[in-house]
């Protein structure tokens, strides 16, 4: 823990330098005229196989609703090829949607910051690229998109594509590590909160609702696969923090900034979506890397919160 702390030390000013160093070019924009009151915004690094696929599973409802779509592409392999297809998606289906390219890999914090920045909606809704209703009962999962959080941070429940509970909501944890030699650290942990339970995508709401309530008080934060929260709300928070490497533990940071700043957080059991974890994004042995550290770094700003 000790050594990962370090080495973030040393790799933060070199990763602030390059995101200083990197801009957003607007690439493609239709419908910007349309008025919105939602705005989803999508962060890709190099892969975007689903995000056609993905855009077809909500084409009805983002050609009648008043929302739009951002997407960030972080590196993304073929993206003038991308551009093309999303601008011949338009022609069938008339959707509000613009594409952003970076000039290299912001990370995932810096990536939403700026779709963040420049949706025109009050309300953000931060989705990741694999992430789908469900194709049987929807309803709940697209309301989901147009519901208003008010001044909090809502999140969804998150089903594997078999229909069983993925989560529904992150928590931290500490553990205790020993050393080789003899000294101890209590690094953090995120866990998710019912993954792996045989709680169906189809099962009944008031079942659902009733095994949520009976859980002693609110120990869950909502992962940033699916979230939503006002525009303003996000930028009074500071956004997602961009001291996180690349990615990962930065969703749970501003969770639990959330919560010791007096945000109400929900976990809406109405909404549930099908979460292909892993699909569509690529894992690079180096952002496994980076994730330890960020990690450590975690462990060291929230240790004793």
């Amino acid at each position: 823990l000790e050594s990962g702390m370090r080495l973030h030390r040393q790799f933060l000013p070199i990763w602030q330098r390059i995101n200083t160093r990197l801009n957003f070019s607007k690439v493609l924009a239709i419908g910007a005229d349309r008025k919105v009151r939602s705005s989803i915004v999508i962060t890709i690094y190099r892969k975007a196989d689903m995000l056609l696929v993905q855009l077809s599973e909500l084409a009805e409802f983002l050609e009648r609703a008043a929302v739009e779509v951002i997407v960030v592409l972080n590196e993304v392999e073929n993206a003038a090829v991308l551009v093309e297809e999303v601008t011949a998606f338009c022609q069938i289906h008339a959707i509000s949607i613009s594409l952003y390219s970076c000039s290299g890999n912001s990370g995932f914090s810096a990536g939403n910051n700026f779709g963040a920045s420049v949706a025109r909606g009050d309300v953000l809704v931060f989705m990741n690229p694999d992430v789908f209703p469900p194709l049987d009962n929807a309803e709940g999962a697209l309301g989901f998109l147009l519901s208003d959080p008010g001044d909090g941070l809502h999140g969804a429940m998150l089903y594997y594509g078999d229909g069983l509970l993925m989560h529904s909501g992150m928590y931290v944890v500490q553990d205790l590590a020993f050393h080789t030699n003899g000294s101890t650290a209590k690094p953090l942990r995120v866990e998710h909160f019912g993954k792996g339970l045989t709680l169906d995508i189809d099962a009944d709401k008031k079942a659902v609702s009733r095994a949520i309530a009976a859980i002693p008080k609110q120990i869950c934060i909502p992962s940033a696969a699916l979230w939503k929260i006002r525009k303003k709300q996000f930028a009074k928070l500071g956004g997602l923090s961009t001291d996180y490497i690349y990615a990962y533990y930065e969703d749970a940071a501003f969770g639990l900034d959330a919560l010791e700043a007096g945000v109400p957080i929900l976990i809406d059991t109405s909404a549930r979506w099908i979460h292909m974890e892993g699909v569509g994004k690529s894992m690079p042995p180096h952002v496994r890397s980076f994730m330890w550290l960020n990690r450590s770094y975690f462990s060291m700003r929230y240790a004793g919160n």
